[in-house]
């Protein structure tokens, strides 16, 4: 969402976890996981300090590699913002989420570039926020510069994960007849209530999934705190990570389960 190429497929993706960075290659089927380095002493904002572990699970990609970056929301926080029934320009979305966000993580957050899924007319919106040093962060990081001032691998998209998500779960079908969209993360759930693609309620700290009965309990919780009773619901979900509980459950018009890839060999 903040580089141009984003939503292109290049063959290298690094993702930015809250426990973890992987490193994943695209085969042309599926992704699998090259390379993992453990990161849970970072803080959310210690861009500097993340930016010196780039270059060290990047250093077995090829010379001129391009990487796409996916980063959980400990890096990039989503929030729902209630936008009204009068249509709102993009200064305003902004005002209104930095606001947002700005009560959640203090003043700094009110210099955080702000993109989000509205349209016109919508009455909320899914907002996203890049920390200022989080960009910067990754370009040092990644576009370590080699003699002659050549750049050794390129960083051609960066997303958030859940918008990264929302567009493969919709791209494969699983999400036009899902009334929820789940992501699990290493450190807990984000759960959207997405009933036709609109999102209408936001659960961006759900617990860490177990089975897909936990699922359901959790499910049946947000529904009502949303102010909505749903007898039955339909749920297009999304991992990084393999969750074997949730193949317990085979997928169907009502649950369909996906995960990213397989593991190769990790460090």
């Amino acid at each position: 969402m903040w580089l141009p190429d984003a939503w292109r497929s290049p063959p290298y993706m690094l993702r930015l976890g809250q426990a973890f960075i992987q490193l994943w290659q695209f085969n042309g089927r599926d992704w699998a996981q090259i390379e993992s380095q453990a990161v849970h002493h970072l803080a959310h904002d210690q861009y500097t300090e993340l930016s010196e572990l780039l270059p060290g699970i990047t250093q077995a990609l090829p010379h001129g590699a391009r990487v796409q970056v996916v980063a959980d929301s400990k890096w990039m926080p989503v929030s729902l913002i209630l936008t009204g029934s009068k249509p709102l320009s993009r200064a305003q979305i902004d005002v209104l989420a930095k606001h947002r966000f700005s009560q959640i993580f203090g003043e700094h957050a009110k210099v955080w570039n702000i993109q989000s899924s509205y349209v016109a007319g919508d009455p909320q919106t899914m907002a996203f926020a890049c920390p200022s040093g989080l960009l910067t962060g990754l370009r040092q990081g990644i576009e370590t510069q080699q003699p002659g001032g050549h750049v050794r691998h390129r960083l051609v998209g960066l997303a958030p994960t859940l918008s990264w998500t929302w567009e493969q779960i919709w791209r494969s079908g699983a999400g036009q007849a899902a009334t929820w969209l789940v992501l699990a993360e290493q450190d807990r759930s984000i759960l959207v209530r997405a009933p036709k693609g609109q999102a209408l309620g936001l659960q961006p700290a759900g617990p860490i999934l177990q089975s897909p009965a936990h699922l359901d309990k959790v499910l049946r919780t947000e529904a009502l705190r949303f102010g909505v009773f749903e007898e039955s619901t339909s749920v297009a979900g999304f991992s990084f990570e393999a969750i074997p509980e949730m193949a317990t459950r085979p997928s169907s018009d009502a649950f369909h389960w996906q995960v990213l890839g397989t593991q190769g060999s990790t460090t």
